[in-house]
């Protein structure tokens, strides 16, 4: 009598067996079972920095979650926002042509700025050569050498001679350190407070135009066919002035003059000697030389000159 063996009794078994194995895998949390926070990609994680700030996996700054970090607490990537701050530095205000210095680094003989940053979490940085022209310092988040976290921030800069010897005392500012790149400081470095102060000088230059920008004497309505210009400080008029005759062009340029503001008064006449167009404005003068005043001498229909 033969035996029959059917191979179904042999693989059912063995299916079974295979199935039991693969649920007992995942059952006790074998590899095919992600752990967000083990510093280890797995599964559908994007990444892992794990916990250990001690033990951060290659490309990571931080654990999952950490300020600035490239990986969430959910083991996904997201955009790292960089913490920065920019430290701007003027001379004596303001240019009138509306942004940057009123006098330059040149005019002052400042080669370099030294500037020091203190804040939070014992933050300290020290540069002693920036170049005085950059006109502006930029501290960057760097989580090796210089890590720039949110808080309260000091900053103080001094301008340098090319041999490191200070021009004036140093400026400093105060402010709140936010995350992100929009964190602007400003300095201004009076042109008083420089200790060769007293021994500043300046020209002043400026060119009228008569009724808009860019109008000569002969273009303007009615045409200016004489001027007088007044120019003082403190209410007295310097040498030369009232400057009177024949309407002009061209640029005036008065050398050697001290430092701080002036007042101009401008009057216009056409030939028949009668006042046509008038204009008063403050001028400043810096160390050096800036760029010439352009000043519009409006019709006295539309100026409060007198």
């Amino acid at each position: 009598m033969k035996q029959i063996w059917l191979s179904l009794v042999v693989l059912v078994p063995l299916g079974l067996v295979a199935l039991s194995h693969g649920l007992s895998t995942t059952a006790c949390g074998g590899d095919d079972l992600a752990k967000c926070g083990n510093g280890k990609v797995e599964k559908n994680e994007q990444c892992d920095c794990g916990t250990d700030p001690t033990r951060l996996p290659a490309g990571c700054t931080t654990v999952n979650g950490g300020t600035n970090g490239i990986c969430s607490l959910q083991c996904r990537l997201r955009a790292v926002v960089t913490n920065e701050v920019k430290v701007h530095w003027t001379i004596n205000g303001q240019s009138f042509l509306g942004s940057g210095s009123f006098d330059t680094c040149s005019d002052v003989r400042a080669s370099y700025v030294r500037i020091r940053l203190i804040g939070a979490g014992d933050y300290f940085v020290e540069r002693t050569n920036q170049s005085c022209g950059d006109y502006v310092a930029i501290f960057t988040h760097d989580p090796v050498n210089a890590p720039l976290p949110v808080g309260h921030y000091t900053v103080y800069a001094e301008l340098q001679s090319s041999d490191g010897s200070p021009l004036a005392p140093p400026a400093d500012a105060e402010f709140d350190l936010v995350e992100g790149s929009d964190n602007d400081v400003f300095l201004d470095f009076p042109l008083e407070s420089f200790y060769g102060y007293s021994t500043m000088t300046g020209d002043l230059l400026y060119r009228l135009h008569w009724g808009t920008l860019g109008t000569r004497c002969a273009d303007s309505q009615p045409a200016v066919a004489t001027q007088s210009v007044v120019l003082s400080q403190g209410g007295v008029p310097l040498s030369g002035y009232p400057a009177t005759g024949a309407c002009s062009d061209s640029t005036a340029t008065l050398e050697d003059l001290a430092p701080g503001s002036y007042d101009i008064k401008v009057e216009g006449f056409d030939s028949s000697s009668a006042l046509t167009h008038c204009q008063q404005a403050v001028l400043k003068v810096g160390a050096g030389v800036q760029p010439a005043y352009q000043i519009e001498v409006p019709t006295l229909d539309a100026s409060a000159c007198e």
